[in-house]
């Protein structure tokens, strides 16, 4: 008889509002968060980043309350990040000359996959990479 193998689901999940305080804030709750599920540095510091990004965006751009989840299931950590803006977001072309407008591009280097989907109220953007 061979045992099924039993997968861990880890989750993470609350709303915040979009204070420029925000991405800080989250980024060191998730660090002690990681910690206790056992992640791998560099899977640390790479999602610390994608969530840093997104809810950086979404306090930028949405301006409204947003939700932040992050699930942990087998190989995978998923990031989701959902607000009350409809606008959709969009990759800005390299420059050199921009001071800001590389996060998106940041955001698909480090992840597997990301994407944005409309929502009935607004958007959520979110990225799979691997813990």
């Amino acid at each position: 008889m061979v045992a099924a193998a039993v997968q861990k689901s880890r989750c993470v999940d609350a709303v915040h509002e979009p204070a420029v305080t925000s991405p800080a804030t989250i980024r060191r709750g998730l660090r002690s968060v990681f910690a206790q599920w056992d992640l791998p540095a560099e899977a640390t510091e790479k999602a610390l980043m994608v969530v840093e990004e997104l809810v950086a965006n979404a306090v930028d751009h949405a301006r409204t309350p947003f939700r932040l989840t992050v699930d942990h299931v087998g190989p995978d950590l998923r990031i989701a990040v959902r607000d009350g803006c409809a606008q959709p977001v969009h990759v800005r072309p390299v420059s050199t000359q921009a001071r800001r407008g590389r996060g998106l591009q940041m955001i698909d280097a480090l992840t597997s996959r990301w994407g944005c989907d409309r929502t009935p109220a607004g958007k959520t953007v979110w990225a799979v990479l691997p813990a």
